[in-house]
């Protein structure tokens, strides 16, 4: 029998449906195996560590290595301290009987501990009834020795703690936590404290594992096994917005599946992601966990009500303010502001740094939990017009979202690449788009690697030491470009760590259907020269990166302006130069050719000699065809141009009847109209035309608005073909 055909002991959702915590599970182990000190592990509310550590429980029970699990929880509301440690000693027996007899049904038994006493091996006895003896009186540390009598006697014990942070809630929760760490100073016992990571009971002393948000591809592999369990549909559009708009919260995922699932409600467009998410804010398990923090932090209604205000105030503002100024406003005293602004803290509610605080501006999540609360409560909006306003809110978000996933993805990487620079000569025809068009452009890929490598004008690359995103140096350029698309780099000309020396590279990777024409170069050169200047720079150089390079009066404008221009081929080869064991991150293309053709290399021509046969065998006269294929090759190289498909694949419909053909082309990625891309006039051959050379070929072309990327529907009448 697999691990995964078992039934859970502790953990909440089978193997199979924990994803994207391997190497934290593993690492765990090893912890548990090898050490004789403490770990916190660490997560963002709903992370999921108490489920990780409840996954490491399941799997060490059933592995039988020599180290016993023991899994222990601080439950949220439980003040007692003597209900704790008897609790405590209590699941201490269960679990140790239940292991050495190996029989999970022991584990969260009902049983009475004289009872669970009576159950464990005779070679354990002696120090388990020692245990249940100590757990007589009224402290609680007696009871927190029981895995110290286990070591004592031999044995090799992994004790979890999880929900340490809950002791922040229980009056003497300072001493239980002291009385806890000293307990468990043993030899024979490896510890790992789980927790929220800006909770107060952490110590930053001890060595931290970090959870992380799940990647996208995690997050997507969550939810469709979420959606294949829980038999709620879903399709790859909406399991990416779902991944992106919930920010890879393991918790919050789950929590959308099962409210769908409980509405028997599908998940397979966005309006019903947005939805089933607009309940969860208002009514449902997202916004009640919300509004369970702020109502225990913040008891008394007329103080809830001044700190939504301030909430609110600042979420609009996206700005942070003093701690006294928040203080100030809220009317609490000292200690009640302090406890407040700790339980908010610890939630992400709010985040204090360098003694001012803001809302998490960047979590969709509290932002619309407090815009709905604020209209609720400070400014008594009925409910529906709230819950409306809210769903509208998240639904016009979703294209946003799903442009800025596929712009980001598509990114070359440009933090990283500017992060490399350690004042590595490279040719200089990377940076001058001019030279690389006029000696390499259109040449093989190899030839170019070789011509490259001989080429005898060379740019030393300058050594940096600090590289961040723009908008971390001047914020209002994330109204121009995602923060993978553009940064700031810092550090020095030639290592030599002068003031003369020093130098910024100020770099963006700009979108354009053609080559930059000068009015656009010049636009995107004010906007970097502006983050310079607002980052007081003394000394910059300005970096532009477009698919298809510069126009020859864009270079020269980038010339005057100080300014490097380089093509996205350009960039790819400089980072073989960077690291020759780089290679560009390119994705699989299918080489399916039914109804699906991949992008790029051609594939469009493919596509054109597949309709040919098929308008050939409905009598279609030959001057149409002709028309037809133009028409759907410009719809192809459209997509191509203008989607930052995810998947690469162009899908394609070919409909004849009696008096016309119809073609639908399809493609996932950005619509039409979040594409940002240049419409220019043509300059000779067909790039350029889009829709307008479309339309002028067929009879009756539409561009259909989806819920990710464009469906382009086109229709040639047989009668006017015949004309």
């Amino acid at each position: 029998m697999t691990h995964d055909s078992r039934k859970p002991i502790l953990a909440n959702r089978p193997t199979h449906a924990f994803i994207g915590r391997k190497a934290e599970i593993d690492a765990l182990l090893v912890h548990a195996g090898n050490s004789s000190s403490a770990i916190n592990v660490l997560s963002f509310p709903g992370g999921g560590v108490s489920e990780l550590l409840r996954q490491t429980y399941d799997r060490s029970f059933f592995e039988r290595s020599t180290v016993i699990p023991f899994y222990f929880e601080f439950r949220h509301g439980e003040t007692d301290g003597k209900a704790i440690g008897t609790r405590f000693a209590r699941s201490f027996l269960e679990q140790i009987v239940g292991y050495r007899r190996e029989d999970p049904s022991l584990v969260n038994s009902s049983m009475e501990m004289s009872e669970l006493a009576a159950l464990a091996l005779p070679s354990d006895g002696a120090w388990i009834a020692g245990i249940v003896d100590l757990c007589d009186g009224s402290l609680t540390r007696p009871c927190f020795s029981a895995p110290g009598r286990a070591a004592a006697s031999g044995h090799r014990i992994f004790v979890m703690i999880d929900g340490l942070h809950e002791l922040a809630f229980v009056s003497d929760g300072d001493r239980i936590r002291r009385e806890l760490e000293e307990a468990l100073s043993n030899r024979n016992i490896a510890v790992a404290f789980g927790s929220r990571r800006h909770a107060r009971s952490v110590d930053p002393h001890r060595r931290s594992l970090l959870l992380e948000p799940l990647s996208l591809a995690d997050s997507d592999h969550l939810a469709e096994t979420l959606s294949t369990d829980m038999a709620v549909p879903s399709n790859d559009q909406t399991r990416d917005l779902i991944a992106v708009q919930l920010q890879g919260n393991p918790s919050r995922i789950v929590s959308l599946f099962e409210a769908a699932d409980g509405k028997n409600a599908s998940l397979d467009s966005f309006r019903q992601v947005s939805q089933v998410y607009t309940d969860e804010i208002f009514s449902g398990l997202m916004g009640r966990t919300l509004d369970r923090v702020v109502n225990e932090a913040i008891p008394e209604p007329a103080d809830r009500r001044r700190v939504l205000e301030l909430l609110h105030d600042a979420a609009e503002t996206g700005k942070s303010s003093p701690f006294d100024f928040w203080q100030k406003l809220s009317g609490l005293p000292n200690e009640k502001f302090q406890a407040a602004i700790q339980a908010l803290q610890d939630a992400e509610i709010v985040i204090v740094d360098s003694g001012r605080v803001r809302p998490a501006a960047d979590d969709s999540v509290i932002i619309d939990w407090i815009h709905s609360r604020h209209d609720l409560i400070v400014k008594g909006r009925p409910p529906a017009a709230v819950k409306a306003e809210l769903l509208a809110t998240s639904l016009t978000r979703a294209p946003r979202l799903m442009a800025r996933l596929y712009r980001s993805s598509s990114a070359i990487g440009l933090k990283e690449m500017l992060d490399r620079f350690d004042c590595q000569p490279v040719p200089t025809a990377l940076f001058d788009y001019a030279r690389f068009r006029d000696e390499y452009k259109g040449r093989p890929h190899k030839d170019i690697v070789d011509a490259l490598n001989v080429d005898l004008s060379i740019l030393n690359l300058p050594q940096f030491i600090y590289v961040d995103p723009a908008s971390s140096f001047h914020a209002p350029i994330a109204e121009w470009i995602e923060d993978e698309r553009a940064a700031v780099a810092t550090g020095f000309n030639e290592s030599k760590y002068t003031e003369e020396d020093r130098i910024a590279w100020v770099a963006a990777e700009i979108d354009s259907k053609l080559e930059v024409s000068p009015e656009l170069a010049d636009e995107w050169c004010d906007r970097l020269d502006a983050v310079a200047k607002g980052a007081q720079f003394t000394k910059w150089q300005i970096w532009l990166i477009s698919p298809e390079g510069f126009s020859p009066a864009a270079i020269d404008i980038l010339r005057e302006r100080n300014g490097y221009g380089s093509s996205r081929q350009q960039a790819i080869l400089l980072n073989r130069f960077l690291d020759p064991s780089h290679r560009e991150n390119q994705k699989t293309e299918s080489n399916e050719y039914e109804m699906v053709v991949p992008m790029g290399e051609d594939t469009e021509l493919i596509a054109a000699q597949t309709v040919e046969e098929i308008a050939k065998r409905h009598n279609f006269p030959q001057k149409a065809i002709n028309q037809i294929k133009t028409a759907l090759v410009e719809a192809c190289i459209n997509a191509v141009e203008h989607s930052l498909s995810p998947d690469r694949k162009i899908h394609q419909k070919f409909t004849i009847e009696s008096d016309r053909i119809d073609i639908t082309v399809s493609n996932r990625g950005l619509r039409l109209a979040d594409a940002k891309v240049i419409h220019a006039a043509p300059t000779g051959g067909r790039r350029g035309w889009g829709l307008s050379l479309m339309k002028g070929l067929m009879d009756e072309v539409t561009v259909e608005r989806v819920d990710d990327g464009t469906r382009i529907r086109m229709t040639k009448f047989l009668n006017t073909a015949e004309k």
